[in-house]
């Protein structure tokens, strides 16, 4: 820790003589002594002001790096301290605490960072979706154009029409890329977001201590909220039929009856459960290759964003997936390479199913 220089018991007192700017601060510290033991003072002038917030100045540090031995072994606490001028509230900082909060606005200005990134990247999509839709319309005019004149080259229109294909695709990856943004954004969010919450606990301890807060318990558990189909059918026809001249009118019974269902079921032949096997095995393809689409076009920000999560819980002291940062990449390597592979087979599955 660097220490900005804190003064001597006496400088504090005003015995020290060393110059003139130090007897003036000193000057002010006695008024705010004589104000405190309830002697009268004088108000403070800007000059005064000034006087006072420099002797504050003299109490401030600054840290070169930072160990255990620069804070308190017990817990964090609000304590009676003084800033140089006063007796104030100062807060007893512990390790853990520090390392948490600096964890915390390292994330902040990240995320601050990222969303600036994003915010530039999205206006720049959307510029480009405009000018693509602007070409779309144009190759489309066109082609109108080109198929009402006879005589036109087949070989101008198909060229046009392979364009405007190419066109309509960079409009789809206009969309996702703008929604990949805020999904990215989103989870940057809430990966701080777990940054700030790890410092939370320690400081509400402290604040409860000193009984600026009531005590909560984060266990409590809510009972379960049960609803009845019936019931906010009739509130919802009550708040629909009121009025400021007439008051609700109750709605009839809804009626819930089921029997119909019943009278219309047949079993299945055995054709029929071949198809639903068949469709149930579609459907899972299905959703498998859109899984492994989704890992795979997200596979640099889940990797980043785990490299995060381990540096802030570095920083705080806890444990890191990985010993090491080399050890994270060998990992991550063998990880991108099942990514790949799952996409693969996911794509071949479905090309099969879906024939």
């Amino acid at each position: 820790m660097l220490p900005v220089s804190v003064p001597q018991q006496d400088e504090v007192h005003g015995t020290s003589k060393s110059n003139a700017s130090e007897n003036a601060a000193n000057e002010a510290g006695h008024a705010v002594v004589n104000e405190v033991a309830g002697q009268s003072a004088p108000s403070q002038s800007a000059e005064g002001t000034d006087q006072a917030q420099a002797l504050r100045n003299l109490h401030y540090v600054t840290f070169d790096g930072d160990d255990e031995n620069d804070y308190t072994k017990g817990p964090a606490h609000l304590v009676e301290a003084t800033d140089g001028v006063e007796i104030c509230t100062g807060l007893l900082m512990t390790l853990p605490l520090s390392r948490k909060i600096q964890a915390a606005l390292a994330a902040q200005r990240y995320l601050i960072t990222e969303r600036k990134k994003a915010i530039r990247r999205r206006q720049a999509l959307q510029e480009l979706s405009a000018g693509i839709r602007s070409q779309i319309s144009s190759h489309k005019s066109r082609l109108l154009e080109l198929r009402q004149t006879e005589g036109a080259e087949q070989g101008t229109s198909d060229n046009l029409e392979k364009e405007l294909s190419i066109l309509e695709q960079m409009i789809e990856d206009n969309m996702q890329q703008r929604t990949e943004l805020t999904i990215n954004i989103d989870t940057k969010g809430d990966t701080a977001r777990g940054i700030y919450e790890k410092a939370i606990p320690e400081l509400e301890e402290t604040f409860v201590a000193a009984e600026l807060v009531e005590p909560f318990d984060h266990d409590v558990v809510l009972p379960y909220e049960e609803v009845s189909v019936e019931e906010e059918y009739q509130k919802f026809c009550q708040q629909q039929s009121a009025s400021d001249d007439n008051a609700p009118i109750p709605a009839a019974p809804l009626d819930t009856n089921r029997d119909y269902l019943m009278a219309s079921q047949r079993p299945k032949t055995d054709e029929e459960l071949q198809v639903d096997r068949l469709n149930e095995i579609l459907w899972h393809s299905y959703h498998r290759l859109q899984d492994a689409q989704a890992a795979f076009e997200r596979r640099e920000i889940d990797r980043e964003d785990e490299l995060q999560r381990n540096r802030g819980a570095f920083i705080n002291g806890e444990p890191t997936t990985d010993a090491s940062k080399d050890e994270f990449d060998v990992r991550w390597v063998k990880r991108m390479q099942d990514i790949a592979h799952e996409l693969v087979e996911a794509e071949a599955t479905w090309a099969w199913m879906s024939q």
